[in-house]
């Protein structure tokens, strides 16, 4: 149940093989994700990449890459939320990132990842980030839960983590009542409860009982030792063991965690408790652990309470030698006889990270409440922790603040300041427009906002003279760009700069990209004939041609040529690819924004449609007439959460694209046939 990256590959985990689907999991239909900081790449090409059963290597051949990722993303959602301080500028707008700003200094910490195909659900929670080191290198513990309709983890469960998503999401830009990452964000969340709502839950085989410990800043759930007063039964535990890689660098804050922590325990009789951080052995000296001494050797301290410290090596073994490994994990144990409570999660030991101050970090633990019988369970959970070497009392030892800062405190990044709000592009047919969110409240004496490669977009001077300081402010965007930078200065006369994420406000109206777009007929009956996925047929196809050295030329579609001899000697060639095209639109549809894609995007009917027209002559009319009856025909499948009116809307709003696309050549075409398109398209009688 838990799973945990080690220090050697026989007993380790691959995190990122929790990313990939389950046999019979079927299409993908969205995942969200949130941490603290954040590698757009890493995600992008391992997470993402093995969400979607992506099966081409950008570092083997970029263009069956950017092909494959765009037909796959175009329809399935995909979003993160990360920490202000760390989004990033590079990116595909295909997927949102939204930056999640909390009060005063706190952080986005919580890690949690819900990867929902058609027939499964899971749910990861855990102590990665987003990041290469988070799931390669650190050591880490990540507990995933599984959901099918057959049976799985408590369905509550997982509507909770929905409910954390949606009050984590009320910290990030924008509305979820207009067009953009919260609203499809809020959507998707909706249409993932409607379709587990009827799923199964398995019996549990043991008297394991697991419970969500949130820490939002809305104050609704208490603090982490308020919330684990409920989940702990019975008489108050005698044992605790802290496992914490960062902890307050205060003496006043080392000590109101303590006093937190202290009073969970008994307060009869001998109480232990032990803590462990990260370590490293010195040469003929001692040992030096990452813990603060005023938290061993308390002014707070009973008599009766007894501190045991410990480390984990900073080495490992590894398959090719030692190598360094950096501890991540965060853990709690609570023990009494043979009960126990274990938890794992985001949260350090630190008042930031267990709620204890007003302005504390977003954190997601889980807490397996465990009975007495349950000990090979408790042995489990105890294994998943990186080795720990406990010392003895009188060890040599050296307890150390190991890191200028934690991360419950932030990192030197500068925080993009509150006057910034949302960066949203809006796609149009010709080009596209940059809508920017201020609030002039908030925004320093003087910035500058920048395009990639140091292009200005605007300044302070231009925002109060040519947009009269307005909080909504309009500028047409020549090349697409996923991410800002602004620079301004600091209090003190610094200077400053951090990243402003752009989204857009509607994926599905994204223009594809140069590899997907007017391709030519030829390309597209290969892709609707062949049983290889479309990448691997047009990259296959754009390399013979590279090859060749004569790539097709560009089609005008304002100078076209009858090649009707040529169209039909291929019409065999173009009936399998209607029943081709077919086959991919009766494929179960996850989210309308993917049935939107499959009618009118690069390899949809429409876009067949216009590769006809612009090949051929007057009997394009007929042949695009054969592609709405095709259309007419389909038994599509509307996925849940998506009504069927609104598939049938879009069903109805691309065949009448194909009916404009077929008006030019009706009445040049021979009776019959001019006869026969107006029997499909009875809107083009005269």
């Amino acid at each position: 149940m838990v799973r945990a990256t080690k220090p050697n590959p026989e007993g380790g985990a691959r995190l990122l093989d929790l990313w990939s689907p389950p046999p019979e999991a079927g299409e993908p239909v969205g995942c969200v994700a949130t941490t603290f900081t954040f590698d757009a790449g890493h995600f992008e090409e391992q997470c993402l990449g093995r969400f979607l059963l992506m099966e081409s290597d950008p570092a083997e051949s970029l263009k069956a890459y950017l092909i494959e990722r765009e037909e796959k993303l175009s329809q399935s959602f995909a979003c993160v939320l990360a920490d202000q301080r760390n989004v990033t500028a590079q990116r595909s707008l295909r997927w949102h990132l939204l930056g999640v700003r909390l009060p005063g200094s706190a952080i986005q910490h919580a890690k949690l990842s819900i990867l929902l195909w058609e027939r499964h659900l899971r749910i990861l929670i855990g102590s990665a980030n987003l990041t290469d080191p988070g799931y390669r290198t650190n050591l880490e513990v990540v507990v995933p839960f599984n959901f099918s309709p057959d049976g799985g983890a408590p369905i509550d469960l997982a509507l909770q983590c929905f409910d954390f998503l949606g009050d984590l999401a009320s910290f990030t830009p924008g509305a979820v009542d207009q067009m953009g990452p919260r609203k499809a964000l809020a959507e998707f969340l909706a249409r993932a409860r409607e379709r587990i709502l009827d799923w199964k839950e398995s019996d549990s085989p043991t008297g394991v009982r697991c419970e969500l410990i949130p820490l939002l800043p809305t104050g609704r759930s208490g603090s982490v030792i308020a919330q684990l007063r409920r989940v702990w039964q019975g008489a108050a535990p005698t044992d605790a063991t802290v496992v914490s890689p960062f902890f307050d660098r205060s003496d006043d804050g080392v000590d109101r965690v303590y006093r937190e922590m202290a009073s969970l325990m008994t307060t009869r009789g001998e109480r232990v408790i032990n803590f462990a951080s990260s370590g490293r052995e010195t040469p003929n000296g001692p040992v030096q652990i990452d813990i603060p001494a005023r938290l061993i050797d308390s002014p707070l301290r009973h008599p009766s309470m007894t501190h045991g410290v410990g480390y984990v090596t900073e080495r490992q073994k590894v398959e090719d030698g030692d190598a360094l490994r950096s501890l991540h994990t965060k853990a709690l144990f609570l023990e009494r006889d043979e009960n126990a409570v274990v938890v794992f999660g985001s949260s350090n030991f630190t008042l930031a990270g267990f709620g204890l101050i007003p302005a504390h970090n977003a954190e997601l633990n889980v807490a397996y409440r465990v009975p007495p019988a349950e000990g090979k369970f408790f042995r489990q959970c105890d294994e998943a922790l990186p080795p720990i070497s406990w010392l003895e009392e009188d060890a040599k030892r050296e307890l150390i603040q190991g890191l200028e800062f934690s991360e419950d405190t932030g990192s030197p990044v500068a925080l993009l300041p509150r006057g910034f709000l949302e960066a949203l592009y809006r796609p149009e047919e010709n080009g596209g427009s940059l809508e920017l969110w201020l609030e002039p409240a908030g925004l320093p004496q003087r910035f500058t906002v920048f395009l990639p490669a140091g292009v200005t977009l605007l300044d302070v001077e231009d925002w109060r003279t040519t947009f009269g300081a307005a909080s909504r402010v309009l500028v047409p965007l020549a090349e697409v760009a996923s991410g800002l930078t602004v620079r301004w200065q600091g209090d003190a006369g610094e200077a400053l700069s951090a990243v402003w994420p752009i989204n857009v406000s509607d994926v599905s109206l994204l223009v594809p990209p140069k590899e997907l777009r007017d391709l030519a007929l030829e390309d597209l009956i290969l892709v609707l004939t062949s049983a290889r996925p479309p990448f691997r047929v047009l990259a296959d196809r754009a390399e013979a041609n590279a090859r060749a050295g004569s790539p097709p030329a560009a089609v005008d579609p304002h100078k076209k040529v009858d090649t009707s001899r040529f169209l039909l000697k291929r019409m065999r060639r173009l009936a399998k690819a209607l029943e081709g095209l077919r086959v991919r639109l009766e494929r179960p549809v996850a989210s309308l924004e993917g049935w939107r894609w499959r009618l009118q995007g690069p390899l949809g009917p429409v876009a067949l449609a216009r590769a006809i027209k612009a090949e051929s002559g007057h009997e394009a009319s007929f042949f695009i007439s054969e592609i709405a009856t095709t259309l007419k025909t389909v038994r599509w499948v509307a996925g849940v959460g998506i009504a069927p009116t609104v598939v049938r809307q879009e069903l109805e709003i691309a065949i009448r694209l194909l009916r404009d696309l077929s008006l030019e050549h009706v009445n040049d075409m021979p009776a019959n046939l001019s006869a026969y398109v107006r029997e499909v398209f009875p809107e083009t009688a005269a």
